[in-house]
């Protein structure tokens, strides 16, 4: 699979780093607008446009404040638009994103490593049907709770953390004043109600079914098999309620990624499985352990220091040390 990676200066410049990547390596249509920091992909035989730009938050309190950057990726030309952030993106130590269309749809992973050991990741493409319906579109990213001490719950199952496909993140970001929404996948079929359907438990026309989902999360879990050293990998299967009724229907998977343990695997390790080269990588932070912060200043994952201590205070928590994803890639 096609794949870059990069060491980009700050979000902008990885927005250009992505331009450059879609529009040379895949042969995709590409407008980047430099000045404004904004990437509008369009994948030749597809109707979706993906348009990649940037947004920046400043959190403050009477401990201090911090400020971060957040990818946004909207979904235009389809019926219901959507809306999918990463954030915590600075600063940015490596970026990599793969991509595919020679597939059953065309995709792509983007995944931001941030000071240190820290992972996130964003998606966009199509899914792999499970039916017949039009569309399939799809977005959504890691979106991580803004707080600037451990008094808050970090784990990766706290209703304001977000893992890719979960249908668990609140509505509390949905409608705020940065304009932040989830993610969500397009369905256009005389069943379903509503044109787009979004990530999350707290809206009528919601999915799930990635990593926070309990099924797949369980499966997630699953150690290599002591007998011949194999290992347990599945696609994440996205549920829509599709009439709005609370009745959920499976309508396909994000092709190029798998769910899989990455405990046993170094951070962006490529292990061959099967035959075929797959890159893993944690969906947070392999080192901080489930509910855990690192936010003592000495723990991995602190997102920047603290100039008056001289050590990592401000952090995202997200301990995911066995939740990992594997993507396709091409060595």
């Amino acid at each position: 699979m096609p794949f870059a990676i990069s060491t980009p200066s700050n979000l902008a410049d990885a927005i250009t780093h992505l331009a450059d990547f879609y529009e040379n390596t895949m042969g995709w249509t590409v407008n980047h607008d430099v000045p404004n920091s904004t990437a509008t992909v369009s994948i030749p035989g597809k109707p979706a446009v993906f348009t990649l730009s940037k947004s920046d938050y400043v959190l403050s309190n009477s401990s201090g404040g911090v400020d971060f950057e957040v990818l946004i990726i909207d979904v235009t030309n389809i019926a219901t638009p959507i809306r999918a952030t990463v954030n915590w993106l600075n600063p940015i130590t490596t970026m990599h994103v793969h991509a595919d269309d020679a597939g059953p749809e065309p995709w792509s992973l983007i995944t931001f490593q941030s000071a240190p050991e820290y992972y996130h990741h964003g998606y966009f493409g199509y899914v792999e049907k499970f039916g017949s319906y039009n569309g399939g579109a799809i977005a959504d990213g890691t979106h991580w709770y803004v707080g600037l001490d451990d008094s808050y719950r970090r784990a990766w199952d706290y209703d304001n953390n977000h893992m890719l496909f979960s249908g668990l993140f609140s509505t509390f970001y949905e409608n705020d004043s940065r304009g932040q929404k989830l993610g969500g996948v397009q369905i256009d079929h005389v069943d379903a109600a509503n044109g787009s359907y979004v990530f999350t438990r707290n809206s009528t026309y919601n999915a799930g079914g990635g990593w926070a989902n309990a099924h797949n999360g369980t499966l997630a879990w699953v150690e290599p098999s002591g007998a011949d050293g194999s290992i347990n990998m599945h696609p994440p299967i996205i549920f829509a309620n599709l009439a709005g009724d609370n009745f959920v229907t499976p309508v396909g998977c994000p092709p190029g990624v798998r769910m899989i343990n990455c405990a046993p695997f170094e951070l962006g390790q490529v292990v061959n499985i099967g035959g075929i080269d797959w890159q893993v990588f944690p969906l947070c932070n392999k080192s901080v352990s489930y509910e855990g912060t690192g936010g003592d200043g000495s723990g991995p994952g602190n997102i920047q220091p603290d100039p008056d201590n001289g050590a990592y205070r401000y952090n995202i928590g997200g301990g995911t040390e066995r939740w990992g994803i594997a993507v396709l890639h091409e060595a």
